[in-house]
């Protein structure tokens, strides 16, 4: 490969990750608002518990439909538990 077709092959995953990051957030708003209207529909006159419930359905729902949610769990203590040491001037020993 030459370096024009190089610029030309960064210079479309540079976009496509623009364009992949725009539907992203686009989502993410459009899922926003249908939790919005569902909040109110549930609990009209108290949308923030109609918001509560359907945070707490979405966290039971994540929590078994996650297999590797234990693990990444455990990992991130790991690397909390690493960042804690380094923080108390502990450099972890090579095994």
């Amino acid at each position: 490969m030459d370096d024009e077709k190089i610029n030309e092959f960064i210079i479309k995953i540079g976009q496509q990750m623009l364009d992949l990051q725009k539907h992203q957030v686009e989502l993410l708003v459009a899922v926003n608002v249908l939790k919005g209207l569902l909040a109110l529909q549930m609990y009209p006159d108290d949308p923030i518990e109609g918001a509560k419930q359907i945070r707490d359905l979405e966290a039971t729902l994540l929590s078994q439909s996650d297999p590797n949610r234990q693990e990444r769990q455990e990992v991130s203590e790991l690397i909390q538990a690493l960042k804690d040491l380094k923080k108390m001037g502990h450099e972890p020993h090579e095994a």
